[in-house]
């Protein structure tokens, strides 16, 4: 399946596609990748986000996520041409990337949802590469960037992780995650999603 056709959906059509392909699947968790300290530039600013009420363009979308309005947490994108995505690039060995820094507040939480992903594509993948990309082909890496303070909680599929700082989890799009945050400490990670260019595959 193209990946362009599925992240066209609106959210509530896609979530019976990923449920299907997530039933069907033997593995019902996260890939641990490796360990890697990334530079992270820590002199950035944030804002809150709330993706699971708005679509890539900030336009309300009703994905019918219970608990949405309460899924925040504090984000900064790294614009394509910065050192730092460049880095992440060559780490991962991919060409197009959506790469940012999201920051669980303590007493927060992000609600059961699966990624759709749409700025990873639309925003940052030349249009002429977008409709020949699958969905399978889609890298989509978590890395820690602290160590795991007690009552910070991260589920993918079946799977409670546990995580040291610089540890870096894969799974696929079709794989349902959420997180919460009932320690005293914010949880920072850095969330990276895109593609090999298509044609070189």
């Amino acid at each position: 399946m193209l990946l362009y056709d599925l992240i066209s959906m609106p959210y509530k059509e896609f979530v019976p596609v990923a449920w299907q392909k997530y039933n069907e699947s033997e593995y019902k968790g996260a890939t641990y990748v490796g360990n890697h300290l990334f530079d992270i530039p820590y002199d950035i600013e944030y804002k809150m986000q709330y993706p699971h009420l708005y679509d890539h363009n900030g336009q309300n979308e009703d994905t019918g996520i219970k608990g949405a309005e309460r899924s925040g947490f504090q984000q900064h994108r790294f614009s394509q041409d910065s050192d730092f995505v460049q880095e992440v690039k060559e780490y991962f060995q991919i060409d197009y990337i959506y790469c940012a820094i999201n920051n669980l507040q303590h007493q927060m939480m992000t609600a059961m949802h699966f990624d759709l992903n749409r700025s990873a594509l639309i925003k940052y993948t030349p249009l002429e590469k977008q409709k020949k990309i699958l969905a399978e082909d889609k890298h989509r890496y978590i890395v820690f960037l602290q160590d795991q303070e007690m009552g910070q909680i991260f589920q993918v599929g079946e799977q409670y992780l546990s995580w040291k700082a610089g540890d870096i989890y894969s799974f696929p799009w079709y794989m349902p995650h959420c997180t919460a945050n009932c320690s005293a400490e914010d949880r920072f990670l850095l969330s990276v999603a895109g593609f090999v260019d298509p044609d070189t595959l």
